[in-house]
């Protein structure tokens, strides 16, 4: 609580001090109003780094709006997110990043992923390995046939098995 005597309960005219008008700088007319300085622009590897460290946190906070927000931005440029969303799948440390990284390069179908998908079915956590059986199904890779099979027969986890068998019924029938 302020006392009574304090300056903030005085006007400047109480306390003897004079007031100075502010000081009034000419207007153009014509001038535009100026805005605020432009954000530099962003290189296209610093964009990819920020979009994929983007997906890392919405993935791990479970953010979906982020997250179908940045899997619409790989959707659209595919090409440029491609080596990052490689390199998540097989080398991000959260399990889970993996899964949807590897989910989302099926949804790709580039053929350029292929060897790094086929690499995911040995993964130690089944979400990866089940994304990876089912994306090799999208990118039609009939030379996963012999690997799926022996995934659909012996993966310990049945979401493996099940991805596996239809991936295989996608590929060869059946």
């Amino acid at each position: 609580m302020l006392s009574d005597n304090s300056p903030a309960r005085h006007s400047p005219e109480e306390s003897g001090s004079a007031v100075r008008p502010a000081r009034m700088l000419p207007v153009v007319a014509d001038e535009p109003a100026s805005a605020p300085p432009a954000a530099a622009p962003v290189s296209p590897e610093e964009r990819v780094k920020e979009v994929m460290a983007d997906w890392h946190t919405a993935i791990v906070k479970k953010d979906a709006e982020v997250v179908e927000r940045v899997d619409r931005i790989f959707a659209s440029e595919s090409s440029v997110f491609l080596p990052a969303l490689m390199i998540s799948a097989e080398s991000d440390p959260e399990e889970r990043v993996r899964a949807f990284s590897t989910r989302v390069l099926g949804k790709l179908r580039s053929p350029e992923s292929v060897a790094v998908i086929r690499k995911l079915l040995a993964d130690r956590n089944q979400y990866v390995r089940s994304n990876a059986a089912w994306a090799l199904g999208e990118l039609e890779d009939r030379d996963a046939v012999a690997r799926l099979r022996e995934l659909q027969k012996r993966d310990p986890a049945p979401n493996v098995r099940d991805s596996a068998a239809a991936s295989l019924r996608k590929l060869v029938g059946g």
